[in-house]
């Protein structure tokens, strides 16, 4: 038994009575009985029952009141979960692993650290461990890598030899695939920056001498109030002519360089070719392996 001391406005000692079970019996009061007890709140429970702040400043009724009613709770929520392995345990025996992972999933609502429910929902989602397409999906992998380590020693003794062989051999296909993905995009990347560089170069020539222009028409209109004369004018029309030009080539050269730019950015991306959809398409399946057969996920019993 474990002792624990919880301070109370008025100092008392509660003891609590548990049954052979480990239920909840009475709950003792000594000021109550006019027992002169150490001014201390003393709560004797077993040693698996964790500290709750809930508890402390509750009445002896009260404290007994909500440990029966949590102690109630827990055997229904048992009872569901044994009822719930049951169904799909029942689906599991017909073949009906679709049916059955929903149950087993339910289960673990209630248990989080059933270990019956933990392997029946795996062995449901991999139909008794026939298919391993779940292992490659990102939050499966990393549902597996966050399980307990009685998970994940199951899943070790089902799947773990399959799918580190599959991991090797998934690193073999990629390895030269990978060396020709990066070769091409190097090959690329100095055109493509060369391009983007000459857009850039000329949008920037192009939108500064637009700017000029802009501001030369607006002096010369200044001028138009000052003069009779008709220079002020010829040269306000000219530089908003030529200045309407250079916009224009400034939004070409824009396009051009939006485009040029996308160009760069998608080169240094795997889906942008064939052969590197092909490897980002490995590199995923070998991260979730990875996340699955880590040795710090999936360590090997001592």
């Amino acid at each position: 038994m474990e002792r624990r001391v919880l301070e109370d406005d008025e100092l008392r000692t509660i003891k609590i009575k548990r049954n052979a079970e480990g239920g909840v019996e009475d709950v003792i009061d000594p000021l109550a009985e006019n027992v002169e007890e150490e001014d201390e709140l003393i709560i004797e429970i077993p040693e698996t029952d964790e500290y709750d702040e809930d508890l402390v400043g509750l009445t002896p009724q009260q404290l007994k009141a909500e440990l029966i009613r949590r102690e109630q709770a827990e055997r229904e929520a048992a009872q569901k979960r044994d009822e719930l392995i049951a169904e799909g345990r029942a689906r599991m025996e017909e073949s009906d692993y679709d049916g059955a992972e929903p149950f087993f999933a339910q289960a673990l609502l209630y248990d989080g650290e059933s270990e019956e429910a933990s392997r029946g929902l795996w062995a449901a989602r991999t139909r008794n461990f026939t298919d391993d397409a779940p292992f490659y999906d990102e939050d499966t992998a990393l549902e597996a890598a966050q399980s307990n380590e009685k998970t994940k020693a199951f899943l070790r003794e089902r799947a773990g030899e399959r799918l580190s062989a599959e991991r090797e051999r998934l690193q073999a296909e990629a390895a030269p695939l990978r060396e020709r993905v990066s070769a091409g995009q190097n090959e690329r990347r100095g055109a493509f920056e060369a391009n983007r560089s000459y857009y850039f170069m000329r949008f920037s020539v192009f939108a500064a001498s637009a700017l000029l222009l802009l501001i030369g028409g607006a002096i010369s209109a200044s001028f138009l109030v000052k003069t009779t004369g008709s220079l002020p004018l010829i040269c306000m029309i000219a530089c908003f002519s030529l200045a309407a030009l250079f916009l224009l080539g400034t939004l070409v050269f824009l396009r051009r360089l939006v485009v040029a730019s996308r160009l760069c950015s998608a080169n240094e991306t795997l889906s942008s070719t064939q052969e590197g959809e092909a490897l980002e398409e490995l590199e995923q399946k070998i991260d979730c392996l990875n996340l699955i057969l880590n040795d710090d996920n999936f360590s090997e019993e001592e």
